[in-house]
């Protein structure tokens, strides 16, 4: 089946029986929060993969970055509460004061997310979201003592809502059959998509930028609907999603100024295509890429510099680069700004790679997050809702938010101007040694691509950053490269220790009237 379509007139319909775009529900922009965050994996069960959970490690050079995390208000028996969103898991928990009333159901249950667990009681209670509402929706209630997901309370919100397919993945459902409770544990969209049986079921997303281009803002998240700055996406061909338990999309290749990057195979479960296959998630603030894809992206960008004690690159904060993404066809530049981090360290200004090297696992090879998923709006096609899990209707449509000459524009008018209000860029002396030369790990992919390859002899870019380590971010959470964790969803700016950053704030919800 294909894709939304839209009504010219939606409000005319009942509220019964809706075509895929009634205004049933009402636009829900996500607010910004901010404050220091670490990565949180979530969205993904321990079963799934779990050998690369067990071997997460922390190197104490190298941290990831949140930049962006993305919330909603809902309100829970009448109270408020703020709530990051997540397209990659189902649940819903809050964690209130002690004040705090519902239905208790007197069993226990604990999300997994990955490197995590948050845990409590499974109650029921009143739950809206914009104008959609349920009167018996199940959820954790848990204490601050139970929630081991960093990166939620500590950013000031209450909470996470999931918000991918139901199929087995609802922590909350499996509980509560299990102790033979009567309650249904069924997830809150599934809950909103059965009032609209009739309806093609899907959820949109744009994480707009802000002013400076450098992060999100204004992000809106619509339920049946779409945004009408991108209603053009109606008419974007459907992406089917494989495999279908996730959002995943096949990526038919990538480009860096247009010299095709060499890939590995796949490792996921019955890929015939042989293509890599990526995880689409808006809980995610940068992207997670198979070693030969981040060496062959970063490599290939001029005066680009490879730290191995670390596993990042160091890019000219000018780069004009731009990297395409082509799914089903469909071509998606991604900004030059979104390659790469600034960063102030030692009185000095580096911009480091935003994308990190990690290894894939039998659902997907690659995970692409905020980075990428900036530059299109996105329309999650959920297709029969009846049946809670993908089927032959799940697709994706995709509408592409870069324009490739705007953007090298943007990179002199926005970042030059940032960069001229902080010390000049350079080698911090904290900083370790870089070289044009990747290790022998990433080596293929550079053999591969163009021989006239602009990191190959730069002398002086060497000079002018060597000798270089990145020291990224301050850790709460450090990953050893190679390995891969999937975040949650909420839309917050953080600063780490080492980077001098602005502290973030909130971007006012508002319901589309």
């Amino acid at each position: 089946m294909g894709g939304v379509h839209l009504q010219k007139d939606p409000h005319s319909l009942s509220a019964a029986c809706v075509s895929s775009l009634a205004l049933h529900g009402k636009r829900i922009n996500l607010p910004r929060t901010g404050k220091g965050a670490t990565l949180s994996a979530t969205g993904y069960k321990a079963s799934n993969g779990s050998s690369n959970l067990e071997n997460i490690l922390s190197n104490p050079l190298l941290g990831l970055d949140i930049t962006a995390r993305y919330a909603t208000n809902i309100t829970v028996n009448g109270q408020n509460f703020l709530v990051a969103i997540d397209t990659g898991s189902s649940d819903l928990w809050i964690s209130p004061s002690s004040n705090f009333r519902s239905t208790s159901t007197q069993v226990q249950s604990a999300v997994n997310y990955a490197t995590s667990v948050v845990s409590g009681t499974v109650s029921t209670a009143s739950v809206a979201m914009g104008s959609y509402s349920f009167d018996s929706q199940a959820l954790i209630i848990s204490r601050q003592d139970q929630v081991g997901l960093t990166g939620i309370l500590d950013l000031g919100m209450d909470g996470l809502i999931g918000l991918a397919f139901d199929g087995g993945e609802s922590f909350i459902e499996t509980s509560l059959k299990t102790a033979g409770f009567p309650t249904s544990g069924q997830p809150f969209l599934f809950n909103i998509f059965d009032q609209t049986p009739d309806a093609s079921n899907f959820i949109a997303v744009s994480l707009s930028r802000t002013d400076d281009l450098e992060d999100s803002a204004d992000a809106s998240f619509l339920i049946n609907e779409l945004d009408e700055t991108y209603a053009a996406v109606a008419q974007s061909t459907p992406i089917p999603i494989f495999p279908n338990q996730r959002w995943n999309l096949v990526v038919d290749s990538i480009t860096v100024d247009g010299k095709v990057v060499a890939t590995p195979a796949s490792t996921v479960t019955d890929n015939k295509s042989g293509n890599l296959v990526a995880l689409m998630d808006t809980g995610t603030p940068s992207a997670f890429v198979p070693p030969e894809v981040f060496n062959g992206i970063y490599g290939n960008i001029p005066g680009a510099l490879f730290s191995a004690q670390t596993g990042s690159f160091i890019i000219p904060c000018n780069t004009t680069t731009i990297v395409t993404v082509v799914f089903g066809g469909q071509s998606f530049p991604i900004h030059p700004l979104d390659l790469s981090d600034v960063k102030t360290i030692d009185e000095v200004t580096v911009c480091v790679s935003s994308f990190f090297a990690g290894a894939g696992n039998t659902d997907f090879d690659m995970l692409f997050g905020d980075s990428i998923m900036r530059n299109m709006y996105s329309v999650f096609n959920f297709g029969s809702a009846i049946a809670k899990s993908p089927g032959p209707a799940s697709n994706m449509q995709l509408l592409s938010q870069t324009d490739p000459v705007a953007a090298a524009a943007d990179v002199i008018s926005v970042r030059m101007a940032q960069l001229a209000k902080g010390p000049p860029e350079g080698a911090p002396t904290s900083f370790g040694p870089l070289t044009s030369i990747p290790p022998p790990a990433f080596a293929a992919a550079v053999a591969a691509s163009s021989s006239d390859n602009a990191t190959g002899g730069d002398e002086e870019s060497v000079r002018k950053y060597a000798p270089v380590v990145i020291g990224l971010l301050g850790a709460n959470l450090v990953l050893m490269l190679g390995l891969v964790v999937f975040a949650a969803v909420t839309c917050v700016r953080r600063g780490g220790r080492a980077a001098s950053v602005g502290q973030g704030k909130y971007v006012p919800v508002r319901f589309k009237e």
